[in-house]
C-alpha cells in the first residue's frame, strides 16, 4: 500500500522537475549568444544629475540697510513669543547643551591662547578674558539678533588668528594689547559695511562642500587641541596627574556618548529615556566636574 501511495506524488515531482528544466533550456536558447568581444546594450535609467543654478549679479540686491530693515520687520511679530514660549523642557535641555558646547571650548583655547600670548611670562589672554568676552557678546547676539542658536565665541580659527596677530605684534616690537584692539575695531567696521550693503545674500553662492569643509575644520582642531592637552600632561606634569587627566576627559566622552543614545535602551520609560538623552552631555560634563 506504501508503494502504490507514493507513485503518483512520485510522478508528479518528476513532471514539475523535467518542466522546470525545459523552462530553463528555453530560457538559455531564447538569450543572444555573447562572444568574448560583444557586449549586450541593457536597457538602463541614465542618471542626469542636477544642474547648479549659479545666481547672476542681477539677483542681488545691494541696496543699504534693506536686509536688515526687512530682518526688523519679520521678526518683530514673533520676538516677544519667542522669549514667553521659550518655556518648555526641550528649551531648558538645549539651553543647557548650549552653555557647555560654548564655555567648554572657551576654556580649552583660553588655555592655548594663555601658553602661546606671553610676554615676560605674563599671559596676554586667558581663561578670564576669554569667558568674560563669551558671555558679553553671546548675550548681546542672542537678545538682538533673534539667532540665540548661534554660537559666538572663541573657536579654532579665532584662536590661530589670536596667535598670528600675537606672532606679528611680537615682530614688529609693539604691544600686543593695542595692536589686537585696532585689528578687531578694524574687523567690526568690515563687518558693519558687509552687513549695510546686504553682503549676506551672496551666502548662496557657497556650496555646501565648503561648509562640511570648514565644520571637518573645526572638528579636526578640537580633537586636536584635546588630545594634545591630554598628552601634554604627561610631558609636563606627574604621573598621577597625568592619569587622571587621561580618566577624566575619556569618562566624561564616554558617559555624555552613552546617555545621549539613552532613546534606544530597552529599559525606562519612554519619558525617562528622553530626559536621559536630553540632558546626557551637561550631565557627564557636571559628574565629572565633581569627580
Amino acid at each position: 500500500m506504501c508503494t502504490n501511495s507514493e507513485t503518483p506524488a512520485a510522478d508528479t515531482r518528476a513532471n514539475a522537475h523535467s518542466a522546470s528544466a525545459a523552462a530553463r533550456s528555453a530560457s538559455a536558447a531564447a538569450r543572444p549568444s555573447v562572444d568574448d568581444d560583444e557586449e549586450i546594450e541593457e536597457d538602463a535609467p541614465v542618471f542626469d544629475p542636477p544642474k547648479l543654478k549659479i545666481p547672476s549679479c542681477k539677483e542681488f540686491d545691494f541696496t543699504p540697510f534693506k536686509e536688515m530693515r526687512r530682518d526688523l520687520q519679520r521678526r518683530r511679530p514673533f520676538y516677544w513669543s519667542d522669549w514667553k514660549d521659550g518655556y518648555h523642557r526641550k528649551v531648558l535641555s538645549a539651553t543647557f547643551f548650549m552653555f557647555f558646547t560654548s564655555i567648554a571650548p572657551a576654556i580649552t583655547f583660553a588655555a592655548v591662547l594663555d601658553s602661546d600670548t606671553r610676554v615676560n611670562d605674563q599671559p596676554q589672554l586667558g581663561p578670564v578674558e576669554v569667558l568674560l568676552s563669551t558671555s558679553i557678546t553671546g548675550t548681546i547676539f542672542a537678545i538682538f539678533s533673534g539667532q540665540p542658536l548661534c554660537i559666538v565665541g572663541v573657536t579654532g580659527p579665532v584662536t590661530i588668528f589670536t596667535i598670528s596677530v600675537f606672532n606679528l605684534a611680537e615682530g614688529f616690537n609693539i604691544d600686543f594689547l593695542p595692536f589686537y584692539c585696532w585689528t578687531q575695531l578694524w574687523a567690526a567696521l568690515f563687518h558693519i559695511i558687509l552687513a549695510s550693503i546686504n553682503a549676506c545674500e551672496l551666502i548662496r553662492l557657497v556650496t555646501r562642500y565648503s561648509c562640511e569643509t570648514f565644520g571637518m575644520l573645526i572638528a579636526v582642531i578640537y580633537i586636536y587641541t584635546g588630545t594634545y592637552n591630554l598628552i601634554s600632561y604627561f610631558v609636563d606634569k606627574s604621573g598621577h596627574a597625568a592619569l587622571l587627566s587621561l580618566v577624566i576627559g575619556l569618562g566624561t566622552a564616554w558617559l555624555a556618548l552613552m546617555l545621549t543614545g539613552a532613546r534606544s535602551w530597552s529599559v525606562l520609560s519612554r519619558l525617562a529615556r528622553t530626559l536621559i538623552a536630553d540632558y546626557g552631555a551637561t550631565a557627564a560634563i557636571v559628574f565629572f566636574c565633581f569627580v
